[in-house]
């Protein structure tokens, strides 16, 4: 979807320092948005899904790194490790072994338990599960190109998964307190003001 600039937008954007940049994870929400639009709807699951994996792990590496700042807090392990030379490596060795993991259950529950002080899992267990889905789901794409006979519960790459996808990626960012920088896009027709409203709902 197109849309004209408004004014408040044009307005924001002159406020915004030469060097600014996107976040990663919101240039990757709008790039599933647009492909659900196009009705790609694989792409848009794939996008969704690494917005989503990337804003967990942008979230948590920002709060271990003020973690490190404050090394004197007893409600984490920050260690002063010897490394040779005189050198020495400050870091939390239970938030380390825990990034070890791949499995990102643990990202969005035991991690964020820990550096983020809430869990996924604890504060939305349906969230919890839709964000599961929608990993297994990008994973079955990477790897076989579809979601076809899959044994456990995937998203159907079609107009409904895609939405889903999205709106799972939407919801996860809001948790995180992320802005994803769009509303939820809508395959329809829409009234002059449900555009106007749209766009006015465009972050920049």
């Amino acid at each position: 979807l197109i849309a004209a600039v408004t004014e408040r937008q044009y307005t924001a954007v002159l406020k915004l320092p030469k060097d600014f940049t996107s976040p990663i994870h919101r240039i990757l929400f709008l790039d599933a948005i647009s492909a659900y639009l196009e009705h790609d709807f694989r792409v848009s699951i794939l996008f969704a899904a690494m917005a989503m994996e990337i804003a967990f792990g942008t979230a948590l590496e920002e709060a271990y790194e003020a973690i490190l700042a404050s090394p004197d807090n007893p409600r984490y392990r920050v260690q002063t490790i010897p490394i040779g030379g005189g050198a020495f490596s400050i870091k939390d060795p239970i938030f380390d072994r825990l990034r070890e993991k791949t499995d990102f259950s643990i990202r969005v529950h035991e991690m964020s338990l820990y550096v983020l002080g809430k869990s996924l899992r604890v504060d939305k267990e349906s969230l919890y599960k839709r964000a599961l889905t929608l990993y297994r789901s990008r994973n079955k794409i990477v790897h076989l190109g579809t979601t076809d006979d899959a044994k456990e519960e995937v998203l159907v790459i079609d107009e409904k998964g895609a939405f889903a996808a999205v709106e799972t990626a939407s919801d996860c960012l809001s948790w995180l307190g992320l802005s994803s920088g769009a509303p939820l896009p809508k395959l329809a027709f829409v009234s002059g003001e449900e555009f106007s409203a749209f766009v006015d709902g465009l972050d920049v």
